[in-house]
């Protein structure tokens, strides 16, 4: 199957540099393994990077050939730092609230005898809240 992006499987192997129609590290099979069992496509980029880097692992070896020379140990160490990263962002995506909005907090003060305003500070009395004041006031009916 040639690569698109636009799918699952096609994003996952965008994710991990699996871009190759020729030869590609993973078959569709695997890929949707790694979906199905991880649940989300940045958790499924983890799963498979920490395969390719411990495949590097096993062969564990530098390889000169020529003016060319690979380190499959650094290579595995690279490969397990950007799965740190993909995890990390997976975490982040769910935790964070799905809907748009932002996450708020309110603290509840218990309302306190002898204040008479929301906020809580001290003023005078009004007349109209004094004890015995009705029909005392400035306008009397």
């Amino acid at each position: 199957m040639p690569y698109d992006p636009s799918t699952d499987a096609g994003y996952l192997r965008l994710l991990i540099s699996d871009v190759s129609d020729s030869s590609p590290v993973f078959d569709e099979a695997e890929l949707a393994a790694f979906l199905t069992r991880e649940g989300s496509i940045k958790r499924a980029a983890v799963r498979a990077l920490l395969t390719i880097a411990n495949n590097e692992l096993l062969l564990a070896k530098v390889i000169r050939s020529q003016d060319v020379q690979t380190d499959g140990a650094k290579l595995s160490a690279e490969l397990r730092a950007l799965a740190a990263v993909y995890k990390a962002e997976a975490d982040a995506e769910e935790t964070a609230p799905t809907d748009g909005a932002q996450a708020w907090a309110v603290e509840l003060v218990p309302y306190s005898e002898g204040f008479t305003t929301a906020e809580l500070t001290e003023r005078e009395t009004p007349w109209w809240l004094t004890p015995g004041a009705i029909g005392t006031g400035p306008e009397t009916f």
